[in-house]
């Protein structure tokens, strides 16, 4: 069974990790359908990125998807095609996983140089459910938007890398210390970051201040860009309790 250690070759870390410091929220798209290629670029990555449990699926849409009845303009404008990240249930390891294969599919996109935005809250869900027929059973988890961005990349803010580490990864060895700048540059929820790494002799941990189900699929996406940062032989571990930090590679 594919597992996120197995998921990405060492031979495309690389790619990926320069596709970090490329990626943006991207908020605004030119009107217009992808291209056959990227259309069938974005089907087959959708594929490829899912661990087991989750299902991204491509749809045609329009920005009308991404609003609320009480809002008078989109969030996100002139976007014509999503992936919807779907899956089996409401576990918290199908929540981290569903974050590993959607920032997975957001990483490969950017390497092609189409723009996307995770999208959790500010949708139609309904709409939305009926367009990615989920299935019985199965959980819509968000939106990705995908298309070609309108707008130039704008400053990300982020917190100090300091502030998500327990110790100061100034000391720490140049894997971890890398691993932990990948993490700083993931998105997240509202932009809360809610990350803290901890270095221990035998393990690395990724974890948060606080557990909650949202926070599960932000350690998802962060669990992504830890994962570029590793080489060799290694496991990721999840926690089998809530007294466990949510995951950690031995």
């Amino acid at each position: 069974m594919l597992t996120p250690e197995a998921m990405i070759p060492d031979a495309r870390k690389e790619a990926l990790s320069e596709a970090v410091s490329q990626r943006f929220s991207c908020r605004k798209y030119q009107a217009r359908d992808l291209e056959p290629g990227d259309w069938s670029a974005l089907a087959y990555l959708c594929g490829k990125c899912a661990l087991p449990g989750v299902r991204l699926i491509p749809l045609r849409c329009n920005e009308g998807l991404f609003s609320l009845p009480l809002m008078r303009v989109p969030v996100i404008r002139g976007v014509m095609t999503c992936a919807a990240v779907v899956t089996e249930n409401d576990s918290r390891d199908a929540l981290i996983y569903a974050g590993f294969s959607g920032e997975l599919l957001v990483l490969e996109l950017t390497a092609i140089h189409l723009g996307t935005c995770w999208v959790t809250g500010t949708y139609r869900k309904n709409l939305a459910e009926e367009k990615a027929r989920p299935g019985t059973g199965c959980k819509l988890q968000g939106l990705i938007a995908v298309g070609y961005p309108d707008t130039k990349k704008s400053a990300r803010r982020r917190k100090p890398l300091r502030s998500i580490c327990t110790a100061d990864p100034a000391e720490w060895a140049e894997g971890p210390r890398h691993m932990a700048e990948l993490v700083m540059q993931a998105p997240s929820a509202m932009n809360l970051q809610p990350w803290q790494l901890a270095l221990e002799p035998d393990r690395l941990i990724l974890d948060a201040r606080e557990h909650n189900p949202r926070t599960a699929l932000d350690i998802g996406i962060a669990l992504c860009h830890a994962e570029l940062a590793c080489s060799g032989t290694h496991t990721w571990h999840l926690a089998k309790s809530g007294d466990e930090p949510y995951c950690w590679a031995e």
